[in-house]
């Protein structure tokens, strides 16, 4: 894989998420795809990139996709899922057993037709774990973390996207930070 493939992926991610985030890590990207350029698939028509999944090898073993993204003209044609198919596939061929990534609310439907199963990630550098679970309704708990010795962490088990839930969380706790995240054994 050449450095102008590698642009022309973060750019197309960057103009689709809206976000410069990509092309800011570059060289973080460099080096993953460098050890692993087989996680880097997309799809182009009339040389343009129209489809992404962009994925790395996490210091755990497993993978993580970092981008799933497909230009509006195109969705709906099963792009997308054959882009994590293939990283899905080639995760398998580097003996990795979990893939997991974020999730916008409104993809959540679509990777659990993919089999992922999706959980809210809580998190606050200030709040405890107890003052986070607080707010919990009562879905099920994975796990409570302090991540890196700082970050309060909870992680619920959903049974579908709950933007409400999301908004309670970020409202109640100003220094709050919720995303979902989607996860799969291969």
């Amino acid at each position: 894989m050449d450095n102008s493939t590698l642009d022309r992926v973060l750019h197309f991610s960057d103009r689709l998420l809206k976000t410069h985030d990509f092309i800011k890590c570059r060289s973080q990207w460099q080096a993953r795809i460098t050890a692993q350029p087989e996680l880097l698939v997309y799809a182009q028509a009339s040389d343009e990139v129209v489809a992404v999944a962009l994925a790395y090898l996490e210091d755990n073993g497993n993978i993580t996709v970092g981008v799933v993204a497909t230009e509006q003209q195109y969705r709906k044609q099963g792009l997308a899922r054959k882009c994590l198919s293939l990283i899905e596939n080639r995760a398998k061929d580097l003996g990795v057993h979990l893939i997991a990534l974020g999730s916008v609310d409104s993809a959540v439907e679509f990777y659990e037709k993919l089999r992922y199963t999706s959980q809210l990630l809580i998190q606050s550098p200030k709040h405890t774990v107890d003052e986070l679970l607080s707010l919990n309704p009562g879905f099920p708990i994975l796990f409570t973390n302090i991540y890196d010795g700082t970050i309060h962490q909870l992680c619920l088990k959903l049974t579908k996207a709950d933007s409400g839930l999301r908004q309670i969380y970020e409202n109640t706790f100003d220094d709050c930070d919720t995303q979902i995240m989607c996860w799969k054994a291969i």
